[in-house]
């Protein structure tokens, strides 16, 4: 793998790596591994591109030093046939409306602290100003990785989001357009449907997690929306049982990728490139 990885780019860190280090197959200092304890084996990893702003490699290569015992298919998607493919009503309004991914939350000490009723608007501009420069401190992103804070309207807890962005992109070599969007993968209520298990509502492992994806505005994407990209992904994503030896290297641009649930021990890796 590192013999090829060479040939193939320039490797990059993970961007994974801005919510804290990603774990480095052993002696390399850019072959991570995907994925393999055994906390994340039953997680359903749903369809997305790797990339924060700032860190948006071009390509991957992923490679299978041993498969599970059972499960762990690789998922990989076209996003120009989803593009090609989904719904012309939904793919208008999601343009139009944009799409923002949330990835955490304020604590209650700060979302819920009595102080933050006693100040003017102008003292609480300054203070949310502060709030947000320590947790993004905390988070360490790079320069360009912008994050918002707005009240959640089913409480008044606070979230951080990064911008909304429109979930089509022109390719940057072919212009092509293709649905680059983590929204398979980040929105709750697909996470909730693919690992029930998992979810805030049983408990598990994300339970104090809070990820999702809504409208730009803040506002949940709606359930007709939601159901046109579900079909234009499933349609165009072809499942890969990757056996000791296999690799796959893909567009980053292009490609969306996501992972089936696993039992057993399984060691799989991905180099990130920037050119």
């Amino acid at each position: 793998v590192y013999q090829v990885s060479k040939l193939l780019g320039t490797p990059c860190r993970d961007p994974k790596e801005v919510r804290g280090p990603a774990p480095l197959l052993d002696g390399s200092s850019t072959i991570y591994e995907t994925l393999n304890n055994e906390q994340d084996a039953k997680t359903h990893l749903g369809l997305h591109y790797e990339g924060i702003p700032g860190i948006t490699p071009t390509s991957a290569l992923f490679s299978c030093f041993r498969p599970a015992d059972t499960g762990g298919e690789f998922l990989l998607c076209d996003g120009r046939r989803v593009f090609a493919d989904l719904n012309t009503t939904t793919l208008a309004n999601l343009e139009e409306r944009k799409l923002r991914p949330t990835f955490a939350e304020l604590p209650d000490w700060i979302s819920h602290s009595p102080t933050m009723f006693m100040f003017s608007s102008d003292t609480m501009d300054r203070y949310w100003r502060e709030v947000l420069a320590l947790v993004t401190d905390i988070m360490k992103p790079t320069d360009d990785f912008l994050l918002d804070v707005f009240p959640s309207d089913e409480s008044t807890t606070l979230k951080l989001t990064m911008h909304a962005a429109v979930p089509v992109i022109l390719h940057p070599v072919t212009s092509q357009p293709v649905w680059f969007s983590g929204m398979d993968a980040g929105h709750q209520g697909n996470f909730q449907r693919d690992n029930p298990h998992l979810s805030r509502e049983s408990g598990g492992k994300y339970a104090e997690e809070v990820f999702d994806v809504r409208y730009g505005n803040g506002e949940e994407i709606s359930e007709i929306d939601l159901e046109n990209v579900r079909q234009a992904c499933n349609a165009n994503t072809k499942e890969l049982l990757m056996q000791p030896g296999d690799a796959v290297y893909l567009d980053n641009f292009t490609v969306l990728h996501g992972r089936k649930p696993f039992q057993g021990t399984r060691k799989h890796t991905v180099v990130w490139f920037l050119d």
